[in-house]
C-alpha cells in the first residue's frame, strides 16, 4: 500500500487535494513494493572454436553488440575470444558485456562455468531484445521476466 504523508500528516489516500499558499509544502510518497529482477542467461556449449564461420560471432543486448576475436591478444574492449574451452569463452564474453555501458547500467553481469547471467538493477519487467550469430546449438539463451507488485506504477504528480 502507498502512504502518502503531507505536511507531516500520513495518508492512504490524498486524491484531489488542492492547496494555495506561499508557505512551502512537503510531499512525500512512499511505497512498500517488491518484486524480482529480470534475467538474461548466456550458455555456451560444445566446442565454438571448432565451428567454421567466416564473420565474427556477435551478441547483441539491448543495442550494445560484442564480437568475437580469434586470438586472446585482441579480446579488448567489447571484443571476447572464442576459446575451445566454454568456460573461457563465458568469461572472456561477460568481461566484454561488462565493457558495455548500457549493459553494465542496467545489469550486473556474471560469468558462471560456462555461462553468463545478467541481472537487472531493478526490479520488474522490462523489454529486452538479444541477438546473435552464433547458432543455438553453441549458445542458449533464455529470458526470464521479473515482476514488480508496486502501486505507484504509472503515476505522476502534478
Amino acid at each position: 500500500m502507498a502512504t502518502i504523508t503531507y505536511n507531516n500528516r500520513s495518508s492512504s489516500n490524498a486524491s484531489n487535494l488542492v492547496t494555495f499558499t506561499d508557505i512551502p509544502n512537503i510531499l512525500k510518497v512512499t511505497d512498500a513494493s517488491g518484486g524480482t529482477k529480470q534475467t538474461i542467461s548466456l550458455t555456451f556449449n560444445g566446442n565454438l572454436a571448432g565451428v567454421a564461420h567466416t564473420d565474427p560471432w556477435t551478441i547483441t543486448i539491448q543495442g550494445e553488440t560484442i564480437s568475437s576475436v580469434d586470438t586472446f591478444d585482441k579480446a579488448i574492449n567489447k571484443s571476447f575470444f572464442v576459446s575451445t574451452s566454454n568456460n573461457t569463452t563465458a568469461a572472456s564474453a561477460a568481461r566484454a558485456l561488462r565493457n558495455c555501458p548500457n549493459i553494465a547500467a542496467l545489469y550486473t553481469v556474471q560469468q558462471y562455468q560456462n555461462g553468463i547471467i545478467l541481472t537487472a538493477r531493478d526490479i520488474g519487467s522490462f523489454t529486452v531484445t538479444v541477438d546473435s550469430n552464433i547458432p543455438v546449438s553453441y549458445l542458449s539463451k533464455t529470458i526470464t521476466q521479473g515482476s514488480s507488485q508496486s502501486q505507484l506504477v504509472g503515476s505522476k504528480i502534478d
